[in-house]
Order: C-alpha cells, then sequence, then structure tokens
C-alpha cells in the first residue's frame, strides 16, 4: 500500500505536454521567415504530434503522392495587422496571401527564379490564428481549387483540384521551359503591408498609392519528382543536363512554326523562314480554397 501511495503522490506531480511543447520541434525555424510549413505524404491530425503522420514529415515528394501541409506562425495573425502605418491587406483588405511558388533551376547553372503557379486569398477571420493546415492532393478536401475554364486551362483533376505535375507542364508549355525531371516547390504565406506612399504613372495622370512590402508569415519547400513518362518529357530526356533551361529560340521556332510542319509533309511547297513566336503573358490564377484552421 505504501509503494501504491507513493506511486500516486509522484504521478500528481507529472504534468501533461502543452500543445506549444508538443509541436516545438515543428516550430523551429531555419532561415529568415518567421514562421515554417511541413510536409508529410499521410493525414496529420491537430494537436496529435505523436501520429505516425508526423514522423514521416518530409521534403521529397513524387508525382502522384498526396502532400499534407501544415504551417506553424511565430505570432497570431494580429500582430501581423499591426504593421504598417499607411496600409495593410489585413486590416485594409480583410486579406493574407498563401502562394505556391515553382523555384525554377537556369540551365547554366547561373541560378534559379520564382514562378508563381497559384495564389490564394485568405479571409481574415480569425485574429488569433497560429496554425494553418493546406492540403495539396485530388480530393473533395483539397485546398488549392481551381474553378470554370481556369480547371482544363491549368491540368487540374478532374475535380478541380491542382494538379501539380500537370501545373507544371503546363507553364513549361506555355513559357519555353523544358520540364524539369526535379524541382523545387514553395508554400510562401504573406502579408502585405506599407508604411508610406508612391507615384504611379499611368497614361493620364499619376496615381497616388501605397508603397506595399511584403511579410513573409511562413514559408518553406519541398523537392519534387515528376513522371517522366507523362507528356512534356523530362530534362534529362532533352539535354544531359538534368536542370531545366529554356528551350532554345531556334528550335521552339521551328518546332511551332506552321509552316515548318507543312515543309516536311509537303516537299513540293515552298518553305518559308519560321518566324520567332512571341512570349505569352501568363498570369497567375487566382484560386479560393475552403478553411484550413486546425
Amino acid at each position: 500500500m505504501k509503494n501504491i501511495f507513493i506511486g500516486a503522490a509522484m504521478a500528481s506531480f507529472i504534468l501533461p505536454v502543452s500543445n506549444a511543447q508538443a509541436e516545438g520541434p515543428f516550430r523551429k525555424v531555419s532561415g529568415p521567415a518567421p514562421g515554417k510549413c511541413i510536409f508529410s505524404s499521410d493525414l496529420m491530425p491537430p494537436d496529435r504530434y505523436s501520429d505516425p503522420a508526423y514522423s514521416k514529415v518530409t521534403s521529397n515528394f513524387v508525382e502522384g503522392e498526396p502532400i499534407h501541409i501544415r504551417c506553424f506562425y511565430k505570432q497570431p495573425l494580429s500582430h501581423y495587422a499591426k504593421l504598417g502605418s499607411v496600409a495593410n491587406t489585413l486590416r485594409n483588405k480583410n486579406t493574407y496571401y498563401v502562394h505556391l511558388l515553382w523555384k525554377r533551376k537556369f540551365e547554366n547553372n547561373s541560378g534559379n527564379d520564382e514562378h508563381g503557379l497559384a495564389v490564394v486569398w485568405r479571409s481574415y477571420t480569425n485574429p488569433g490564428l497560429k496554425r494553418e493546415r493546406f492540403e495539396l492532393m485530388d480530393s473533395k478536401n483539397c485546398s488549392f481549387e481551381f474553378k470554370d475554364f481556369r480547371a482544363k486551362k491549368y491540368g487540374a483533376f478532374p475535380s478541380g483540384c491542382v494538379n501539380l505535375g500537370n501545373n507544371i507542364r503546363k507553364y513549361a508549355e506555355n513559357s519555353r521551359y523544358r520540364v524539369p525531371e526535379r524541382t523545387e516547390i514553395c508554400v510562401r504565406v504573406r502579408v502585405a503591408s506599407a508604411n508610406g506612399y508612391r507615384n504611379r504613372s499611368t497614361n493620364t495622370n499619376n496615381v497616388r498609392e501605397p508603397d506595399y512590402r511584403n511579410t513573409i508569415i511562413a514559408e518553406d519547400c519541398f523537392n519534387y519528382k515528376l513522371d517522366a513518362s507523362k507528356a512534356g518529357g523530362s530534362a534529362s530526356s532533352a539535354s544531359a543536363n538534368p536542370l531545366m533551361g529554356r528551350v532554345s529560340e531556334e528550335n521552339s521556332a521551328a518546332s511551332s512554326s506552321p509552316s515548318a510542319t507543312s515543309a516536311s509533309t509537303a516537299p513540293t511547297a515552298p518553305r518559308l523562314k519560321p518566324t520567332k513566336p512571341k512570349k505569352p503573358k501568363i498570369k497567375i490564377p487566382r484560386v479560393k480554397i475552403p478553411g484550413g484552421i486546425f
């Protein structure tokens, strides 16, 4: 009985682990962003950090895998709403933004650039929000979803959810970039604020408007391997360099020119000099997503 009493007394001093303590490893920030995002192929239940899905947190995915995203903010959204003495998108537009970014590498290893695959306009409805979830998969519960004609234009799943592999292939095709075998995809949550104004010239007059600057709330990236057997091919099949590079203007023009095609099928037809196609202007689509609050 004495041992049982001592055990019970000791048990009374054991305190439960708080959510903040449990999520600590996932909140650890590497890099300049104040918050971070984690990724898993399994659904990560909120506040159950011992769930096996959290042990599968990774930064490497292959096309076809579902990608579950959890973002942790260092401060609640209300903290970022205070930024900017002139304007703030949280205060003035009731909005903050979630971006899917494709970090494209150049063939000569001279660097890379960021290409927006999609941007989501989120409503500022919970000032105390510090954690948020997004689902990148083919499901009725997906977070990134295209509406109407955009679903077909950007290669979405039949459900309308963003198909990341098709999305990249569509943009690569339109901008004459080779489809990479592997690439880097980033998720960025941001708010814009302004402490001053700027003058912008239009065709008729000068417009004085807030000089918005971005503040990153959370950001992280994962490596994504595309299926080379699908339409578009891969960089490795078109070049010895596995990094993606812009297709030469000469080859692009020759392959896309109608006159070049007709010449190959009808040798008697006059051969016309291929013209250099104009680079199309690509607008980043807006997509609306349902609430993903823990």
